[in-house]
C-alpha cells in the first residue's frame, strides 16, 4: 500500500474518531458502530505486520517488551475464570490497539505530512467548539430537538454537562487541547499569527465552558510545558503582551461565565476547586484505595480490564468485569491490570520516551523541529498521565512515532544541503583560483606598469624567459643574430 494512500486512511480514521460519538447517539448505539473502529485497527495492524521489516525505530524493544507483559495477561488464571474472553481481548486492544500506528507514523509521516495532520486536527476541534458555543446559545433541550437522532433519557440526562451534544455526550476536551497547542505551534512559527491566535482563543474558551476539571488541568500543564520548552521564544516582548492578552481574556470568560452563562451544575464543579485537595480526596482519590487492594490481592494483575471503561457489560454480553474501579489515570489502569511488574515495564518504557525526545530536542539545531517536538511531547506528557485508552490512545502512539522520527527527517533534509554544498564545492575552489589568479589581478588594475608588474613577476613570463634562453644559446640563434648585425 502507498505511503500516501496509508496516510490518506490516517485522515479518515482521525476524522471517524472525532464524529464517532455523533455516530453512535445517531445510530442509537449500533454495534456496528462501535466496532468500525476495530475494523481501522485491525487494518492498520496488517499494513504493519506486512511491511514490518521496514519499520525499526530507537524504541522498538521498549515497546516490544511492554507489549510483551500486556501479552503474559492472557496466561493469569483471572482471565478465564467464567470472566469472559471477550473482555479480556477489549482489554488487550485498549492498552496496545493504536500500537501499530507509532510504526506506521514512524514510516511515513514527514514533515508535510505532519504539518497536514496538524491542519486537520486544529479544522475538527474548531468545529467542535464552534458546536458547542452554539448549543448553549440556543440552549438545552431546544438544541437536541435540532439533532437528527431522538433525544434519549440518556442523552437527555447528560444534557446540562457543556457540549457538543453534537459529537458526544461530554465535551472533547482531548480535541481542545490538541487543536489549542497546535495552534501555538503555527503562532512561535510566525505562521498566519492572527488567525491562529483567533482559532485559539476560541479553543481556550470551548476548554474553560467545559466544565471538566481534568480537561482545563491537563490543558494548563500542556501549555506550560509547551511554553518551558519554548522560554526564550515566550519571553520576548511581544509574545508576553499576547500571553497577557490571551489570560486576561480567560479571567474576563470565566467571570462571564459564573455570572450568565454557567448552569448550576457546572457552577458547583467551579466552586468544589476552592479546595482541590479535598474536592479530589473525595471525587477520585479512593481510586488509589482501589488500587492498592487490588495489588495486595492480585500482584501479578488483575486481568485485561477496567470498569470505568466498558461499562454495563453485564448486561450488554453477559460477562463482569472485575467489581474494582482505579479511576482515569494511566498509573492506576497499569497497575491494576498488569500489576507490579507491567508498571515498572510501563515506567522504563515512559523513561525511555521523555529521554529520547529530550534528546531529540536539544540535539537538533533547527527552529521547526523543535517546535514540533514541544508541541507533540506537551501533549505526550499529558497522555502518560492521564490516559492512552480512546482516542488519546490513537494520539498517544501517532504523536510518539513523530517526536522519534524528526532526527531522521531533519538529517534527509541535511543529507540534501550537503549534496548542495558539495556541487557548488568544486565552483567555490574555481572562484578561490581565479581570486589569485593573473587574470583576476589584470582585471582589477587600471595601471599599465602594474599589468607589467603582474606579468613580469609571473610563473607565465618566467616560461617564457626560461625557453628564450634556450633558444638563445642555440645555433639557429646565433645563425639569425649574424644575418641581423
Amino acid at each position: 500500500m502507498k505511503e500516501n494512500n496509508v496516510f490518506k486512511l490516517l485522515l479518515i480514521f482521525i476524522i471517524f474518531m472525532h464524529f464517532e460519538g455523533f455516530l453512535k447517539l445517531y445510530f442509537n448505539y449500533n454495534p456496528l458502530i462501535h466496532g468500525f473502529k476495530y475494523i481501522f485497527a485491525t487494518i492498520f495492524f496488517l499494513i504493519w505486520i506486512i511491511n514490518i521489516k521496514k519499520f525499526k525505530t530507537p524504541i522498538s524493544y521498549p515497546i516490544a517488551l511492554f507489549s510483551i507483559f500486556v501479552l503474559i495477561q492472557f496466561l493469569n488464571p483471572l482471565m478465564w475464570q467464567g470472566k469472559g474472553i471477550l473482555l479480556s481481548i477489549l482489554g488487550l486492544f485498549y492498552q496496545i490497539g493504536y500500537l501499530p500506528l507509532f510504526f506506521i507514523g514512524y514510516k511515513i509521516l514527514n514533515k508535510e505530512r505532519i504539518r497536514k495532520l496538524m491542519y486537520w486536527i486544529i479544522g475538527l476541534s474548531t468545529i467542535s467548539a464552534i458546536t458547542a458555543h452554539i448549543q448553549y446559545m440556543i440552549g438545552h433541550p431546544d438544541y437536541l430537538s435540532l439533532m437528527p437522532y431522538q433525544a434519549t433519557n440518556f442523552v437527555l440526562s447528560h444534557g446540562n454537562v457543556y457540549g457538543p451534544i453534537a459529537f458526544d455526550l461530554i465535551p472533547p476536551t482531548t480535541w481542545y487541547m490538541a487543536g489549542l497547542i497546535f495552534c501555538f505551534y503555527f503562532y512561535f512559527l510566525n505562521k498566519k499569527r492572527f488567525l491562529f491566535s483567533i482559532l485559539g482563543l476560541n479553543l481556550i474558551a470551548a476548554i474553560l465552558m467545559s466544565g471538566l476539571r481534568i480537561g482545563m488541568l491537563t490543558s494548563a500543564i500542556a501549555i506550560m510545558i509547551f511554553l518551558t520548552f519554548r522560554i526564550k521564544q515566550t519571553l520576548t516582548t511581544k509574545n508576553v503582551k499576547k500571553i497577557a492578552i490571551a489570560s486576561i481574556f480567560g479571567i474576563l470568560l470565566l467571570s462571564l461565565l459564573f455570572t450568565n452563562v454557567l448552569n448550576d451544575r457546572q457552577r458547583s464543579r467551579y466552586e468544589i476547586l476552592k479546595n482541590p485537595i479535598k474536592a479530589y480526596i473525595e471525587k477520585r482519590g479512593f481510586t488509589w484505595i482501589n488500587t492498592g487492594k487490588l495489588i495486595l490481592n492480585y500482584p501479578f494483575g488483575g486481568g485485561l480490564r477496567h470498569g470505568g471503561v466498558v461499562p454495563d457489560l453485564d448486561k450488554r454480553f453477559g460477562i463482569s468485569p472485575l467489581n474494582v474501579y482505579t479511576g482515569d489515570n494511566y498509573f492506576n489502569i497499569v497497575l491494576g491490570e498488569l500489576g507490579i511488574s507491567g508498571f515498572l515495564i510501563l515506567f522504563i518504557l515512559f523513561y525511555f520516551i521523555t529521554k529520547k525526545s529530550i534528546n531529540n530536542y536539544f540535539n537538533i539545531n533547527n527552529k521547526e523541529s523543535r517546535l514540533i517536538i514541544a508541541a507533540f511531547f506537551s501533549l505526550l506528557i499529558i497522555f502518560m498521565m492521564t490516559s492512552i485508552y480512546g482516542v488519546q490512545g490513537l494520539m498517544f502512539w501517532l504523536f510518539l512515532s513523530i517526536i522519534i522520527n524528526i532526527p531522521n527527517q531533519f538529517e534527509e533534509r541535511m543529507d540534501e544541503e550537503n549534496k548542495i554544498i558539495e556541487k557548488s564545492a568544486t565552483i567555490i575552489n574555481t572562484k578561490n583560483i581565479f581570486k589569485g589568479s593573473i587574470l583576476n589581478k589584470i582585471l582589477k588594475t587600471k595601471k599599465d606598469n602594474i599589468i607589467f608588474e603582474i606579468l613580469k613577476n609571473s610563473k607565465i613570463i618566467s616560461f617564457f624567459e626560461y625557453i628564450f634562453n634556450i633558444f638563445k644559446n642555440s645555433k639557429t640563434y646565433r645563425i639569425i643574430k649574424k644575418i641581423i648585425d
